[in-house]
């Protein structure tokens, strides 16, 4: 959990803009998790557990194909 010490040094390091994009962002997204309904409860998944699995699975796969790119493959 975070600090209060920690979220007061992050509002004065995130730019206020980018944190109403990003916030707006999750919400749009998580609304459409919830609408075509990704998240199975059955097996514990939540919208918000779907969407950081598949933030994980892009964050690799970019990760990935950034280092294959460097290997000039």
């Amino acid at each position: 959990m975070i600090t209060k010490d920690q979220l007061a040094e992050l509002e004065t390091c995130i730019n206020e803009r980018d944190m109403w994009e990003l916030v707006k962002s999750y919400n749009n997204v998580i609304r459409d998790i919830k609408r075509f309904r990704i998240a199975n409860k059955h097996l514990g998944q939540t919208p918000e557990s779907v969407l950081f699995e598949y933030l994980d699975f892009a964050n690799t796969s970019i990760r990935d194909d950034y280092d294959q790119s460097r290997l000039g493959r």
